[in-house]
């Protein structure tokens, strides 16, 4: 097995108690809201049904490459999506032409989650969970691109085409899917890059994930205690929508930088 896996298989416990949490005071939902994007290993492995195992060399043939940019890449949030029936290889990868940004709204569990944002001087780490089609059923459902009513859907499924994704174990893909939020967060005009995801370049800011919810409730309720305005994000879809709409102003639309030369929207059923 490799190193990385043993590594990582010595905090497995701690990996599935993630996968069934449930918060129950307002300080552990804070931690979890803040643990987000959630441990990974350092290399490609098999999820099997909450195990990790090595990646057998042809464990992809004949499943869709679907690009992971946050907490998709992470065991607890497969075991939490799809429990112990299902296997999905997931390999580590590097896209170029793109950096993992802040998307410009919260989930239901507290925290800005992470998505694409198009450009020419990043490389960025990526994972691909390579699902099939029932998985991709599952995961189009925990990402809200059905089943979900359109005033609350945060997501597109896309289809990016013609693009560079270098993976530690296959050939070079140039086509996959992903999930794009609609908006990310960007209060001085640019969008905001994920600390915790290695890149090439420094050319946007950086924040952590802990450093944007902070700077999102400042910017929205600058005379609220921090932990009181995430009670408010952790507490209904409705003050969430509430927020989300308070942070609109602060946000670019996806689609002012993404052109359909680019991305290709695909059917989301």
């Amino acid at each position: 097995m490799p190193d990385c896996l043993v590594a990582s298989s010595s905090g497995m416990v701690s990996i599935m108690q993630a996968a069934h949490f449930v918060p129950t005071d307002l300080a552990s939902s804070i931690r979890h809201a803040e643990s987000y994007p959630y441990a990974r290993p350092a290399c490609s492995y098999l999820f099997d049904g909450g195990r990790m195992l090595p990646l057998p060399d042809d464990a992809h043939r004949d499943r869709l490459p679907i690009i992971a940019s946050g907490s998709n890449a992470a065991p607890a949030r497969l075991f939490a999506k799809f429990g112990s029936d299902h296997r999905i290889p997931v390999t580590r990868a590097v896209l170029q032409g793109f950096a993992v940004v802040f998307a410009g709204h919260f989930t239901s569990y507290g925290a800005i989650p992470a998505t694409l944002c198009p450009h020419p001087q990043i490389a960025t780490e990526v994972w691909i969970t390579w699902l099939t089609p029932e998985q991709l059923t599952i995961m189009h459902q925990s990402e809200g691109v059905i089943g979900c009513r359109e005033a609350h859907q945060r997501y597109d499924f896309v289809d990016l085409e013609g693009i560079e994704l270098t993976l530690d174990q296959h050939a070079p893909v140039n086509r996959a899917g992903a999930y794009l939020s609609r908006r990310m967060l960007a209060p001085e005009g640019d969008p905001i890059r994920f600390a915790e995801v290695a890149t090439s370049d420094g050319v946007l800011e950086a924040r952590s994930h802990n450093a944007a919810l902070k700077l999102v409730a400042r910017l929205l309720q600058p005379t609220v205690h921090y932990h009181m305005f995430m009670r408010q994000v952790l507490s209904t879809v409705g003050a969430r929508q509430a927020l989300f709409e308070k942070l609109t102003p602060y946000t670019l639309d996806r689609s002012d930088l993404l052109t359909p030369s680019i991305v290709d929207a695909t059917s989301a059923t």
